[in-house]
């Protein structure tokens, strides 16, 4: 977390973050005062914002770090453009052909490539045309606005809509609900303000960098579900931290296994102040619950993991791995049958829902199970003992 001081604050509008040097005005300043500025084409050829003529498009390229900024910009454009007279249509303007003849400013206008994202409907409605219809897909930008939105208007209960977590249990929901409204910094936001936002190559991960309350760092990283971006999990802190975790996983793992417990402690506690809502971190937490023998935080731990990403295989195993050692058999039965649903042909899912299965007295369910984890795996020790025991 990276509190920012006055001093680093836009040196034009004294409110947001100054990101970039602004060689006219040869000061630090802000997205949105950027955008004010390089609106007339004079900003120098080597500054890598100047507007850039496009052969393609009658408007100039723009380059900006999130989609937000690109729209925040163009839209400043469009609204001077409209008025410019334009040498392609005889010296009048867009808005004037707009009025005499829109069919052909809107065969004009089609015979341009436009970038992704140009709001093409925000031009339409100001030149008085009629908009298309325009399917909505929501960008990992806007999701992160609503989703910060509802924090700053504490509605709790609209958070897990925009998340990877579609699993219909009410008891996850609740929970998920009261990990997120516990962490510090969300509970006193008031003010969100993206700063660069990209794409991974793979095309299926994203983020979204942001300041909260105009002082600190905020992050949430995106994954692609189907055509749809939701939300995975919050960083707080900068960018820079994303590419930290796998390593904090790596020492984290590597301490556990060497029994530091202490050390692994303190990691975990650290860890959890930057990734608030990690599921990977609370089942690392189980992990050193399970390993100092206090089972019932090790349970609370692996369902706030499943909670925080309920598609996550190894926390619900572990849970049901304990409750099933507890002889809790209808709670062990309920995490393995989860886990049965998508993951059908996993011997060890089938080998300990099996065992729940004989706990309760369903011997012959127990064995159809075991026979198919065996038929998958004939060395799984575990199911060739149950097969042994329940001749």
């Amino acid at each position: 977390m990276l509190r920012f001081r006055k001093s680093d604050r836009c040196r034009i509008c004294r409110s947001e973050r100054a990101l970039r040097t602004c060689a006219r005005r040869r000061k630090e300043i802000g997205w949105r005062c950027c955008n004010e500025i390089r609106l007339d084409k004079r900003c120098p050829s080597e500054c890598a914002y100047a507007l850039k003529e496009d052969e393609n498009s009658p408007l100039p390229a723009f380059k900006a770090d999130s989609v937000t900024e690109f729209n925040h910009a163009i839209k400043l454009y469009l609204d001077l453009w409209i008025s410019q007279p334009q040498a392609s249509l005889d010296g009048k303007t867009p808005l004037a052909v707009a009025a005499e003849d829109s069919k052909q400013l809107l065969e004009w206008l089609a015979g341009y490539q436009y970038p992704q994202h140009f709001p093409m409907n925000y031009l339409l409605g100001k030149l008085g045309l009629e908009k298309y219809p325009e399917p909505e897909v929501k960008d990992p930008e806007s999701i992160a606005a609503d989703y910060l939105n509802c924090v700053i208007a504490m509605e709790w209960d609209k958070l897990r809509q925009f998340t990877i977590n579609q699993d219909a249990e009410e008891d996850l929901a609740q929970r998920y609900k009261e990990i997120i409204r516990d962490i510090p910094m969300l509970k006193r936001a008031n003010h969100h303000n993206i700063i660069h936002a990209g794409i991974a190559d793979d095309g299926v991960t994203a983020m979204v960098y942001l300041e909260l309350n105009r002082r600190f760092d905020w992050t949430l990283i995106f994954g692609k579900q189907g055509d749809v971006w939701r939300l995975r999990y919050q960083i707080n802190g900068s960018p820079k931290l994303f590419y930290e975790l796998n390593k904090r996983h790596g020492q984290i793992a590597q301490l556990l296994s060497e029994g530091k417990d202490a050390q692994a402690w303190e990691a975990l506690q650290e860890g959890l102040k930057l990734y608030p809502d990690s599921a990977d971190l609370y089942y690392y937490l189980g992990i050193y619950w399970q390993i100092v023998k206090q089972l019932d935080k090790a349970k609370i731990a692996f369902f706030d993991s499943i909670a925080l990403d309920n598609d996550f295989y190894a926390p619900t195993f572990s849970l049901g791995s304990i409750n099933l050692a507890q002889e809790d058999l209808d709670e062990a039965m309920y995490w393995f049958e989860k886990l049965y649903e998508k993951n059908s042909e996993d011997p060890l899912v089938l080998n300990n829902l099996g065992a729940a299965y004989a706990g309760k007295g369903q011997i012959e369910e127990a064995k159809k199970l075991w026979k198919k984890a065996l038929q998958i795996d004939p060395n799984l020790e575990p199911a060739k003992r149950n097969m042994e025991r329940h001749k």
